[in-house]
């Protein structure tokens, strides 16, 4: 093979052009993203019920749902939750499982539930996964000073908005918030009802019998065949109140004689501010196997489009308030950056080994060539350039200069020795082209098991194994194919063979520095074969290093890297009966504090027209201004300059979201607001910053505690037991619960109406009916819909205003039965003022409380769950049982606990499979044994630079510097799986060069080790340095996106290091000791044999 392709180097040359077209056009096609797409495996179910409250609500649409849900196969998790108005089930499901499936399952099971409820919405059923969040966030307000309500405008942006940007190809959704939608409000005058003898339901049944068209089929007329539909539905608002309720008398009782229907909007129940000004919101999600650069920009020009005509005849404007793609563009530079920075530098430490222009040109031949393989392979599987497969890119580059670095020191080194370069070339690839084949295969090979690894890791895992993997399978077939050629064409002899070219004069101190230590390795490894005492105390002393850091210095362990966006999403949570005035007006007391430190000078995204509508508002008083100033000036921590602030409120909860100018702000914003919050009293706070991974509630440092019983007085006291404990337990950790801590108590105001049955059926009153009307005179019931044009809106009924202002008064009100008596309500029904619960959640069927512990930095998650374990539960655990409450642990921990259990298990085969593959090569099972002790020798050696780079990150400070701190994540944890094809493949060099020595050339057992080392160091040297250099922008260059993989660089960069220095310094020893027992072993198995 290697005959033909050095006499035919034509025919190698253009399919080395073809596979980097190829690779060039994958490069251009493969679309780009934030992370890798994970797959959904969660499916929500989300059922709107208008005014519901949640006991209602959990029995009437969740029990109904949670019946035939439970059932579904393969469903690994149910989680329920009722809040006013609003019913949700999540449904999770195993890694693997055809989403599509799934769905198909969900809508079958939600088909069989029998009836919900009137003026209940149809369940909404959406798949998700984290890498399909949203990734824009724009806002919308009126361009100047508007009278307006610019939360009317809901409708209208929905309709006008809303389709065009759902309509840009690679858009998912555009979710519109903030806003109110048409409603036709139709007030009743409870006196004049009375007075006619009439109900609400007679109302509601007069509008309902007329609102309709009914078809009359069709009638052939002569020659004309015509369609007959009987009109009633309203046409407008005085048709509706025209409307003929009943004849009395001979006089006709209308709509408007009792009550006026007039357009209006629903009940506010968000309110959105941006930079202080109140604003309507647009999220924008994205399409799986979306272009998130490109999709951004065309997003950006239907906005500016938009901007120019609808919105501008509107007298509104659209910003954009921020965007994840920015995290993803600025990640992606610094990894290219980091990946020509280690390209330049592996290049040169191959210039400074070599001396010699044209082998390091042939030897950085297959750099752009193997990085396009890499582009070529994440094409083919269907995967997308991101932060994660860049950074596999990138650490393939000093992994792919290996194969070639073993070609050529081999070729340079039979050039040296005076043959020709044809016979150099051919000679010295069929001598090291095993070492090259087994190194590659073990390489590769150990990133199989990756397919196994059904988490969120496994699949970030992939990217960085299908990148690597085509990058070192193409440094191969660069090595045998490539290589030879242009050595065989471009090599310089003279530079090689005699060393007197320029360079090498120039690099005569360094030179002499390599050969200095080349001198002392091998003296070392001459003085350490000596004698056998020194060989035993070498591998002894290794032995014990080796096992002493696995048992006593691995780091307790985090799930995944958060991906620190700049971002802080906070939460304030108010006790039960919070209504939306109260928050406000909590928000005017915080706001200030924060709008004012919005640079907008500085706000890139900002064209003169939206900073000009973003003008600071004028509604906050002096005092409140004075205000503000003093309390922040009370407090420790000062708000950094922001770039953007956004604040949400809804009855009992207020959320801002900010983000800082500067990146390195956010731990002090996100102390600045937990102190602002926690100033308040009778809140509880939480805020933490964004995360690409999951949601932005430290979804990837969350350690759920669940709380399942049957008693939700007994459960919640429980829980505010143990988030107390907690809170001394772990101190600094962030703690929420779901329901939030506020409402873990029956502390929700609600109004309990108590009918006298008797009496009603006495009257002929039913329990429809007069539920029917408390609902409208309290909050609004529906009756139907009204259509305009195409337009449909609500109608619903009330009490008119005014009449009703406090519970109370409902036992005010004249009731008229169908039996013509007139009573007042409060012969009816008795009101009783109680307190229960204002949301409700379930898991698997039973009520539950769920506490979120988000560990302090200081803390790792593996830790603060040993303590959750052992501290917080395990002396409670005998209380639960007794008071029927199971509590389980879920979240990240319990993601971290099964990543680590399937990681555990494919370590195990990845090495069974190297350990295999060198038993192929070498067709023997002994000496497979010996390279792979360098495998536990690695790992260790990856741990103690782990803990050396965090050594050296907190002492940054000392010179004025920011501190890192690198968390043993499962992403770092792969560094172990890459060691694995990686530390092997020096010691596979010395191993088949050694035993080649002691068969084919008869040497000694000192001689052929010797022998080996001297020919073989200085490409383990190499292909070392070359790594470490290549790996080392990685590590050590600071940028958005290095947390991701830094940590990955760090166990692969010592690893590596330490294990290359005991192949060079111990692994002479260790094959000194086993050649001399299978030399001792063979001799006296022929004695036996020769002695009769």
């Amino acid at each position: 093979m290697i005959d033909t392709v050095l006499k035919k180097p034509i025919v190698l040359l253009v399919a080395i052009l073809i596979i980097c077209l190829f690779g060039l056009a994958a490069a251009f096609r493969v679309p780009i993203q934030m992370i890798p797409d994970l797959d959904p495996r969660i499916i929500t179910v989300e059922t709107r019920w208008p005014g519901a409250t949640p006991q209602d609500i959990e029995t009437e649409i969740l029990l109904e749902q949670e019946e035939y849900l439970k059932n579904i196969n393969g469903l690994e998790r149910m989680v329920s939750a009722a809040s006013f108005g609003r019913a949700s089930v999540e449904l999770e499901f195993p890694f693997g499982m055809a989403i599509n499936e799934a769905l198909i399952l969900v809508n079958n099971a939600l088909s069989q539930v029998p009836s919900y409820p009137e003026n209940v919405d149809e369940p909404a059923v959406i798949a998700s996964s984290f890498s399909g969040n949203s990734f824009m966030y724009f806002s919308i307000q009126f361009r100047g000073k508007d009278e307006r309500n610019i939360t009317h405008q809901q409708d209208w942006i929905e309709d006008n908005v809303k389709t065009r940007l759902e309509r840009i190809p690679g858009i998912a959704r555009a979710n519109v918030s903030g806003g109110a939608q048409k409603q036709i409000h139709i007030r009743l005058t409870p006196a004049e009802l009375s007075a006619r003898g009439l109900t609400v339901a007679d109302v509601r049944n007069a509008i309902r019998t007329r609102n309709r068209d009914v078809s009359g089929g069709d009638m052939d007329f002569g020659k004309r065949r015509y369609l007959i539909r009987t009109l009633g539905k309203f046409t407008d608002l005085d048709d509706l109140n025209n409307l003929i309720i009943s004849e009395q008398n001979g006089h006709y009782v209308r709509l408007k004689d009792i009550g006026l229907a007039q357009m209006s909007h629903e009940e506010m129940r968000t309110f959105r501010t941006t930079i202080g000004q109140q604003t309507m919101g647009i999220s924008i999600s994205r399409q799986v196997d979306a272009n998130v650069i490109s999709l951004k920009q065309r997003v950006l020009d239907q906005v500016a489009q938009l901007n120019k005509t609808l919105l501008a005849d509107q007298g509104l404007v659209m910003s954009l308030n921020s965007e994840d793609v920015r995290y993803v563009e600025n990640s992606a530079k610094t990894v290219i950056q980091n990946l020509l920075i280690g390209t330049v530098l592996a290049t040169l430490v191959l210039l400074l080994f070599l001396r010699s222009l044209s082998a390091t040109l042939i030897g950085a031949l297959g750099i752009p060539i193997c990085i396009l393989a890499a582009f070529l392979g994440l094409s083919f599987s269907g995967r997308s350039i991101n932060v994660v497969s860049l950074a596999g890119v990138a650490f393939a580059i000093g992994m792919t200069l290996d194969n070639a670095i073993v070609a050529l020191e081999n070729i340079t080194r039979h050039v040296a020795m005076g043959k020709s370069r044809m016979d150099a070339a051919v000679d010295g690839i069929r001598e090291v082209w095993p070492a090259i084949l087994a190194s590659t295969l073990t390489t590769v090979m150990v990133f199989l098991p990756i397919v196994f690894l059904k988490q969120e890791a496994g699949q970030l895992y992939s990217d960085i194994a299908i990148a690597i993997s085509a990058s070192i399978l193409m440094s191969m077939l660069v090595a045998i194919t490539l290589i030879p050629v242009a050595s065989q064409r471009i090599l310089n002899v003279r530079e090689i063979a005699e060393h007197k070219g320029k360079l090498d004069k120039a690099l005569h101190i360094t030179t002499h520095w390599g050969e200095a230590m080349a001198n002392r390795i091998l003296s070392f490894g001459q003085w350490i074969l000596e004698r056998t005492s020194r060989q035993v105390s070498a591998v002894l002393l290794t032995l014990f290093i080796t096992l002493f850091t696995l048992f006593t210095l691995v780091p307790d362990a985090e799930y995944l890297p958060e991906g620190e966006e700049a971002k802080v999403f906070a939460r304030l949570l108010a006790p039960p009966g919070y209504n939306m005035e109260t928050m406000k007006e909590l928000w005017r007391q915080l706001d200030g504090d924060f709008t004012e430190k919005v640079d907008r000078s500085k706000v890139a995204w900002l064209n003169d027209e939206q900073r000009q509508a973003l003008v600071k508002p004028g509604a906050m008083t002096d005092e409140n201004q004075e205000a503000n100033l003093e309390s922040s000036n009370a407090f420790k921590t000062p708000v950094p300059p922001l770039a953007m602030h956004i604040a949400t409120m809804s009855p009992g909860s207020m959320r801002f979201v900010t983000e800082p100018i500067s990146r390195h702000d956010t731990p002090q914003l996100i102390e600045a607001v937990s102190e602002r919050f926690d100033a308040i009293p009778g809140m509880r706070s939480f805020a933490t910053r964004g995360s690409i991974f999951s949601g932005n509630q430290g979804g990837t440092r969350s350690l759920n505690v669940e709380l399942k019983g049957r008693n939700l007085v007994i459960l919640y006291n429980r829980a505010l037991q143990l988030m107390a404990s907690a809170e001394t337990l772990i101190v600094g950790a962030q703690l929420n619960a779901d329901p939030s801590p506020p409402t873990l108590s029956m502390s929700q105001p609600m109004v309990e109406v108590v009918p006298d049955w008797q009496r009603a059926a006495e009257l002929g009153i039913s329990q429809t009916d007069l539920g029917y009307s408390i609902w409208a005179y309290s909050d609004g019931a529906f009756v139907d819909e009204f259509y305009i044009d195409d337009e449909k809106i609500d109608m619903l009924l009330f009490a008119k205003k005014g009449t009703v202002n406090s519970p109370k008064e409902l036992e005010h009100l004249m009731f008229y039965g169908p039996n013509g008596q007139q009573v007042p309500l409060s012969a009816l029904i008795s009101l009783r003022e109680t307190v229960d619960t204002a949301t409700i959640s379930r898991v698997d069927g039973m009520r539950t409380v769920t506490l979120q512990i988000i560990p302090p930095r200081n803390m790792a998650l593996e830790q603060a769950l040993n303590v959750v374990e052992n501290e917080l539960l395990a002396p409670m655990s005998e209380t639960l049982a007794q008071e029927n409450i199971t509590h389980t642990i879920s979240g990240a921990a319990s993601e971290l606990a099964k990543t680590r259990e399937a990681m555990t298990g494919n370590f195990l085969l990845a090495i069974v499979i190297a350990y295999l593959l060198m038993v192929a090569v070498f067709s023997n099972w002994g000496y497979p044994l010996l390279i792979m002790t360098t495998v536990p020798i690695g790992i260790s050696g990856g741990i103690i630079g782990l803990g050396l780079f965090n050594g050296l990150g907190a002492l940054l400070p000392t010179f004025g510097l920011s501190a890192y701190h690198q968390p043993f994540d499962v992403i770092t944890m792969l560094g172990f799986l890459v060691l694995i094809g990686t530390v092997v493949n020096n010691p596979i060099l010395i191993v088949e060069r050694s035993i080649a020595n002691i068969k084919q050339h008869s040497l000694t057992i000192k001689e052929a080790i010797l022998e080996a080392l001297k020919v073989r160091l200085r490409p383990v040297m190499m292909s070392t340095v070359t790594t470490i250099f290549g790996l080392s922008p990685l590590v050590f260059i600071p940028g958005e996106g290095t947390e991701l993989y830094r940590g990955l660089g760090v166990i692969v960069l010592f690893g590596l290091l330490f294990s290359s220095l005991v192949t060079l310094l111990v692994l002479p020893a260790l094959l000194s000791l086993v050649f001399h027992v299978q030399q001792n072993w063979h001799n006296k198995r022929q004695s036996h044999q020769i002695t009769p």
